[in-house]
């Protein structure tokens, strides 16, 4: 049977009760704060996972103007949105940036430090923050996610593209824009088989190429 199900059992445990920054002492955060993004040496700052705004993320997708920039949206604990993102790094994507945004909370930052020392990827990770955008009350840590998702681009995009863009209602989702924040293209989140996740890069990039030709 498809990987899915793990998800799904995931999720349900998820679902009745799940841990937040907030509630670890003084001592525990520690390991789970992300750093801290500084513009002034960012060339310089080591690869790892940081907390973002909308604010900064605008700032960040300045700094590269001559790169299209791919917005991945994603949780650690899925699987599959953890192999999408391993087959979208391994390819070679030229004029390409990609930007990968977390919504979930920052007990989960330790998670993604552990991806990326695992792997060696020279890649930073974004995880929203806490204080601009809390854990709401919800059913469940995806829907919680969503929430956070949400408000996050409705903050970064303008009102007429957020109207734009698709409701979704799993991830990953990706996003193509440019460096003045025009959505190029968008594929909103359907969930991810483990095994189905070269397939869905193939897609997502075919689509986009298919969507530049016309226009």
């Amino acid at each position: 049977m498809k990987t899915l199900i793990v998800f799904t059992t995931i999720f349900l445990i998820l679902s009745c009760s799940y841990p937040t920054y907030e509630k670890l002492n003084d001592k525990e955060k520690l390991e789970f704060t992300p750093s801290t993004i500084d513009f002034k040496e960012h060339n310089n700052q080591k690869f790892d996972v940081y907390s973002i705004d909308n604010l900064q993320l605008d700032t960040l997708v300045s700094l590269n103007s001559n790169k299209k920039k791919i917005l991945y949206f994603n949780q650690v604990w899925c699987e599959g949105d953890m192999n999408a993102l391993k087959c979208l790094l391994n390819r070679e994507l030229k004029g390409f940036e990609i930007i990968v945004i977390s919504g979930l909370d920052w007990i989960w930052t330790k998670s993604y430090r552990d991806f990326l020392d695992t792997n060696s990827y020279n890649l930073n990770i974004y995880i929203m923050d806490i204080e601009k955008y809390p854990m709401q009350n919800s059913i469940s840590l995806g829907q919680a996610s969503l929430k956070k998702y949400k408000l996050f681009l409705k903050e970064f995009f303008d009102e007429l593209t957020f109207k734009k863009i698709s409701e979704n209602k799993y991830f990953p989702t990706f996003f193509i824009i440019n460096d003045k924040k025009e959505l190029l293209y968008e594929s909103s989140g359907s969930g991810c088989f483990v095994e189905d996740c070269e397939d869905l890069i193939d897609n997502f990039l075919s689509q986009y190429n298919d969507k530049m030709k016309k226009e």
